[in-house]
């Protein structure tokens, strides 16, 4: 997999993280659930606690905690093997991978 193909926002890696376990999402982008986590630290998107999918799996789901607001500056932006960045940032680094016509 080319990793443009795959850009995944704070929000999105949000609901993916609160929707399975972080090694299942981890697994399907080609990365570690401990990569995948500090990629979660550094764009700051709250993941379950431990025990979370255990409590979930017998009925007792804990609430989920809410996304921040992100800082500005923040990274907001990540996908396999990039550096996450801000989306501010995106516009030029696809320009930088653009052939030249």
């Amino acid at each position: 997999m080319n990793s443009m193909e795959v850009l995944v926002t704070r929000e999105e890696l949000y609901e993916r993280a609160w929707s399975k376990p972080m090694p299942t999402i981890a697994a399907g982008l080609g990365v570690s659930g401990s990569y995948l986590a500090r990629v979660c630290d550094q764009l700051g998107v709250p993941r379950p606690q431990l025990g979370y999918w255990a409590k979930h799996a017998v009925g007792k789901v804990p609430p989920a905690t809410p996304l921040p607001s992100a800082v500005p500056g923040q990274p907001d932006v990540w996908g396999p093997g990039q550096v996450p960045v801000a989306r501010t940032h995106i516009a030029l680094l696809l320009k930088s991978h653009q052939k030249p016509q």
